[in-house]
């Protein structure tokens, strides 16, 4: 239920689809408590995964990179985590 209410702040996003950085979590308390919840001792790593993805450089092999995500897509992710936990 808590993943559930984690709120991205759509102006923070600076391009729907490709932003140059990372947006923001209107609620960043909800995040810690998800983290809690999950067993992640530093909320900030759920919050790097919910804003972000990493990504695997096939032209340089082992090369990881994180891609910043836009907000539905951030949403799409929140709500595909919750699905797989509760299923």
């Amino acid at each position: 239920m808590h993943l559930g209410n984690i709120d991205f702040d759509e102006k923070s996003f600076d391009d729907p689809k490709m932003p140059s950085q990372p947006g923001k979590i209107k609620n960043t308390e909800q995040v810690e408590v998800v983290a809690n919840l999950l067993g992640i001792a530093d909320w900030k790593t759920l919050e790097k995964a919910l804003l972000a993805e990493l990504k695997t450089d096939p032209g340089k092999k082992g090369s990881t990179y994180w891609k910043f995500l836009g907000c539905k897509k951030c949403s799409d992710n929140r709500d595909a985590l919750a699905k797989q936990i509760f299923y």
